[in-house]
């Protein structure tokens, strides 16, 4: 019984622990590994871990963002925004400036990490890299996540304490009984 309740409480954790990793490692394939700036008046192809607010960036059709974004220019550029917003139209953006409050489906001159050119051209400002994007963000927040302990759980994890209990009990009263017999047995000679 205690042989049962072990396993299935390992196979509860491992899925749980699965189904965690698996979406962090989905969040960390929505960043390109390179990306095309603008340095020292030439264009060049950097690793996206080198990016720093300020840096230059150029977008065009089927690249991803590689950090956050504030459009400098933009020519009929739509972003797919789908894992940050659920938005199944890609966004159309703009560099005319919005209000700082707007929700994030509406920031329309700024383009995220993450996220998918799917027609257009533009240039934008790094202006978050790393956790500090709205990327980055929602997965701190992932990880914050408590695990979740279903009353299914609960009642295992009190199960397996009742019954641990209940046979260490039995264990040492068998124990003592033993000692207790063998002690007898040992004056009857």
């Amino acid at each position: 019984m205690i042989l049962a309740v072990v396993i299935v409480n390992a196979i509860v954790g491992f899925v749980q622990e699965g189904k965690a990793e698996e979406s962090l490692n989905g969040m960390g394939s929505l960043i390109s590994p390179r990306a095309v700036v603008q340095r020292e008046g030439r264009r060049q192809s950097i690793d996206v871990v080198d990016l720093v607010p300020g840096d230059v960036v150029l977008l065009e059709p089927g690249d991803r963002v590689p950090a956050d974004l504030r459009l400098l220019r933009a020519r009929g550029l739509a972003i797919e925004e789908a894992a940050l917003t659920g938005e199944s139209i890609a966004a159309e953006k703009q560099e005319d400036a919005v209000a700082p409050d707007a929700p994030l489906g509406d920031r329309t001159s700024l383009a995220f990490s993450g996220t998918l050119v799917a027609k257009g051209q533009a240039t934008g400002v790094v202006i978050a890299t790393g956790t500090a994007t709205e990327i980055g963000r929602i997965s701190g927040m992932l990880q914050a996540v408590p695990v979740l302990v279903t009353p299914l759980i609960r009642q295992i994890n009190r199960f397996s304490h009742q019954l641990t209990f209940t046979i260490l009990g039995a264990s040492i009263l068998l124990f003592a009984f033993a000692v207790l017999i063998r002690g007898s047995c040992g004056m009857m000679r």
